[in-house]
């Protein structure tokens, strides 16, 4: 049994990931309002941030690091909103920089949460962890100084896993559970032309994943964290309705979803195909490889 270090841990991701660690380890999730989570977490260890700041070497030696941490990006992005997306992910990979200074440590793993955003979006390309970024965006900029903020703690001697994530797909949060709703009114359709590309994975391989990686000392770097089998939203729609049977015929132009979401609309209508090869090369084993295994099986459990 390890000691781990979360942040982010009280999000969607990160609630259903130190669940599942706390099976095997001894879990520590570092929040800013730790007396607000206490109760739905009631098997872990809350730190308040400040203490984590203020008092690093009354807390217990810790040899894996999660970080999850950052505003979300499900929120309308006005120009104050974006510099909280961005600010927020630098500084919590500055706290923990000058945790482990101050403890002097100089071993151990950090598994840093990044996004396939970095790729920008494209039809037709195919983004593997080596691939360079088409048609980038805000979010490439976001993830680009994220992930170059982490190579601080690498620097301190630290194995560092940059999990790329996609789309993750779960009955307690994120989009999966937007995108079902309109199927129970018999409402539900493609988002936008339905061209587009989404590289989807569901929540327990992405759990799997981060525990495999973490277990692996030869991965490191960059890891793209998706399905093998990304898809066209066309074909995700159609496998939603095909699960619940429920017709998919009722698209959402993409003038509409850019006067509801502002620039935001750009995550929905503009995709990218993402290859998890990485993974794959190195033999990790996907429960749900294609859509409609994980849409039939998170559906199941709530229909």
């Amino acid at each position: 049994m390890s000691n781990v270090l979360v942040f982010g841990g009280t999000g969607f991701l990160g609630k259903a990931l130190v669940q599942e660690l706390a099976s095997k380890h001894r879990v520590f999730v570092v929040s800013r309002k730790p007396s607000e989570h206490q109760a739905e977490l009631p098997n872990i260890e809350m730190i308040s941030l400040h203490d984590f700041i203020s008092y690093p070497n009354k807390l217990p030696t810790c040899h894996i690091y999660i970080n999850l941490a950052g505003a979300s990006i499900s929120k309308r992005w006005s120009v104050a909103y974006k510099r909280k997306i961005l600010e927020s992910r630098l500084e919590m990979v500055d706290f923990l920089t000058q945790y482990l200074v101050a403890r002097s440590q100089h071993e151990g793993v950090l598994l840093q949460a990044s996004a396939i955003g970095f790729y920008g979006t494209s039809l037709n390309d195919t983004f593997e962890e080596s691939s360079s970024p088409k048609n980038v965006g805000f979010l490439h900029e976001v993830v680009s100084k994220w992930e170059e903020k982490s190579s601080q703690i690498e620097q301190l001697g630290l194995r560092v896993i940059r999990a790329r994530l996609g789309v993750v797909f779960g009955n307690d949060g994120g989009v999966f559970p937007t995108l079902v709703h309109p199927y129970r009114y018999y409402l539900g359709g493609p988002l936008g032309t339905g061209d587009q590309w989404v590289s989807w994975i569901h929540i327990k391989d992405t759990l799997r994943m981060f525990s495999w990686a973490i277990d692996h000392p030869t991965i490191q770097g960059i890891i793209n964290v998706t399905a093998p089998y990304p898809v066209h939203m066309n074909d995700l729609a159609r496998e939603i309705a095909t699960c619940l049977q429920r017709p998919s015929w009722v698209k959402i132009p993409p003038f509409l979803l850019h006067a509801l979401l502002g620039e935001r609309a750009n995550l929905v209508l503009e995709g990218q195909r993402v290859i998890p090869d990485k993974a794959i090369k190195n033999g990790f084993s996907f429960l749900y490889p294609t859509v409609q295994s994980a849409v039939c099986d998170l559906l199941k459990r709530t229909f």
